[in-house]
């Protein structure tokens, strides 16, 4: 079974399940919270993360995500993919990268985030079915993303300013 990225997992009894308890039941219960979110650390004094370096945080989240996905398999004895990114959409891409079992972290500047993206086909990113991916392909000769950022005023004058609009912050 595969649970949704931001599912709730709740710890009863031993067993994991994805329902949300009533008030009564989450009573000295733990709870563990999934998401396809990155590590944020707002600079400010008394945020001791902003005292790090950015490479201890991102070591430390890979570390972390690690060990919940160990703490997964230990429990339900099923395996699972994760991705770790600076937001949703590239974590949600990361975590389809090294399946099944397998985690893959897209580093938070410019230039990590188009080497990551760049090679990849179009029709992995979400938001573009298999409608859109013929147009782009047979219409101006688009194949990855890189292909998109490249000939993103041809995307914009064919497609219109919202659908432009939306392919544009894929790449």
């Amino acid at each position: 079974t595969k649970l949704p990225n931001r599912d709730i997992i709740w710890k009863r009894h031993g067993k994991l399940s994805n329902a949300t308890p009533s008030a009564s039941e989450t009573a000295g219960t733990t709870t563990t919270t999934t998401t396809t979110t990155g590590v944020s650390a707002p600079q400010s004094i008394n945020n001791p993360l902003s005292r790090l370096p950015p490479s201890m945080i991102h070591k430390t989240a890979q570390t972390l995500l690690q060990t919940i996905r160990r703490k997964v398999h230990a429990i339900t004895g099923l395996t699972c993919s994760a991705g770790l990114a600076s937001n949703p959409l590239l974590a949600k891409i990361a975590s389809d990268i090294h399946k099944p079992n397998g985690q893959c972290f897209v580093g938070p500047s410019q230039q990590e985030i188009r080497q990551f993206l760049h090679p990849m086909p179009i029709r992995k990113v979400g938001g573009i079915g298999r409608v859109m991916e013929k147009l782009l392909r047979e219409g101006i000769g688009v194949d990855t993303v890189g292909d998109l950022y490249e000939k993103r005023a041809e995307v914009w004058t064919s497609f219109g300013e919202k659908t432009g609009e939306n392919l544009m912050r894929i790449c």
